[in-house]
């Protein structure tokens, strides 16, 4: 594994899974999740570089993705998996009716497999 081009691969998706947090959390489904407070922008950057090259780490250092389509369906799955997960601890302590997690769980499939699929188009063009 190359250490520079996991790097802008890893900062690279770092972006496009940022911005797409941002289209869907606060352009298509802003009330998903109610403010009730001041939003960090700091922590959700910090979220999105951690989560962004868990993916890397998956996909290019343990061999998973092969190519930019392959990278989609495995990231769609990770990412369907870990929203599942994740909302199931957060929705714990909330009435029943507050549930939203089958939209996060689409949102966090299509964003992971659109970010995977970019992690792996970038990381096998600047292999060439």
């Amino acid at each position: 594994m190359n250490t520079k081009n996991f790097t802008i691969a890893g900062v690279v998706g770092t972006i496009v899974y940022f911005m797409l947090g941002g289209l869907f959390y606060n352009a298509l489904f802003p009330n998903l999740y109610p403010q009730e407070g001041e939003t960090s922008v700091l922590f959700i950057a910090l979220g999105c570089v951690i989560y962004t090259f868990l993916i890397c780490l998956v996909l290019i250092k343990w061999g998973v993705g092969v190519n930019a389509k392959d990278a989609a369906l495995k990231g769609a799955l990770f990412g369907l998996l870990n929203a599942l997960s994740t909302n199931f601890f957060m929705y714990s302590g909330k009435e029943v009716h507050t549930l939203n997690f089958g939209i996060d769980a689409g949102i966090g499939a299509v964003s992971t497999a659109i970010t995977s699929a970019v992690i792996m188009a970038v990381y096998k063009k600047l292999q060439k």
